[in-house]
């Protein structure tokens, strides 16, 4: 298995806006896409790949939804509302984080510049050990998610191109329970218009933790650190909605899964007013 075969559990939720846009007002954009992980390795929080002694599965249904409430400003919501996870006979479905936010947008010219501010929970619901154990002489945990509160602001700016679009953001989030220190997150976005209908995407997504990743989840939720990187398409069969896949790995990452992720949803684009 490669270094560059690793899985991000926080997936990226791409919009018909990239990052700096707003959407104009009344305009809506939900994408809901499910995603899968299927699996034996593991990123310690040493940052090495192991192998598990047993297989893990962990499936998620996510939403992220753009809604125009003026000029300039946008209402975000983003989620995962259910999850699936095992590890060998032990089983749960969880909840993950969900969250509401705001983007305030400043066109330059035709750069666009932007400040997102979102505030959120995961709960509880499935935070639960699914196994421990080593791998291969380390040891780990598996527990699908952490309960804790967040917030988080970013700075964002976006380009058109000829061909597509560049974006770009930077930011940090605090969360509120012990342990989980204050991350530095970030991503880059290059997007092309292949065709009318067609999109493609290459992205990066930055979770730097501002503290050690002192223990080895397998599921990533918790304390984790990683580079993500991943490509997205979205074919728009119709005015107003469109397929979207995409392919999740990492640069480096420590206390995550090491597997692929891969991805499948739908895009809707319209008009509430």
């Amino acid at each position: 298995m490669t270094r560059w075969m690793v899985a991000l559990l926080a997936l990226a939720g791409g919009g018909a806006q990239a990052a700096g846009w707003t959407q104009p007002a009344g305009d809506l954009y939900v994408k809901v896409w499910g995603r899968s992980l299927i699996g034996k390795g593991v990123y310690t929080a040493d940052g090495d790949v192991k192998e598990l002694p047993e297989l893990f599965v962990d499936e998620a249904l996510s939403v992220y939804g753009e809604l125009g409430l003026v000029e300039g400003l946008t209402l975000l919501v983003a989620g995962t509302p259910i999850g699936f996870a095992r590890y060998g006979d032990e089983s749960t479905t969880y909840v993950g984080p969900l969250s509401l936010g705001l983007r305030a947008g400043l066109p330059v010219g035709q750069t666009r510049l932007a400040l997102a501010v979102t505030a959120g929970e995961a709960p509880d619901v499935g935070e639960e050990v699914l196994g421990t154990g080593q791998a291969e002489g380390v040891d780990f945990v598996y527990v699908p998610t952490v309960a804790t509160r967040f917030a988080t602001a970013a700075l964002e700016v976006g380009q058109p191109l000829s061909f597509g679009w560049l974006a770009a953001t930077g930011g940090l989030r605090l969360s509120g329970r012990t342990g989980l220190d204050p991350v530095i997150i970030g991503s880059a976005q290059l997007g092309w218009q292949t065709t009318p209908t067609v999109q493609l995407d290459f992205h990066l997504n930055l979770h730097e933790p501002m503290g050690e990743v002192e223990v080895t989840n397998v599921a990533g939720a918790g304390q984790t650190r990683y580079l993500g990187v991943g490509i997205g398409v979205s074919w728009w069969f119709s005015p107003a909605w469109a397929l979207a896949g995409g392919f999740e790995g990492v640069a480096y990452a420590a206390s995550n899964a090491a597997t692929p992720t891969l991805s499948l949803g739908l895009e809707h684009r319209g008009s509430l007013w």
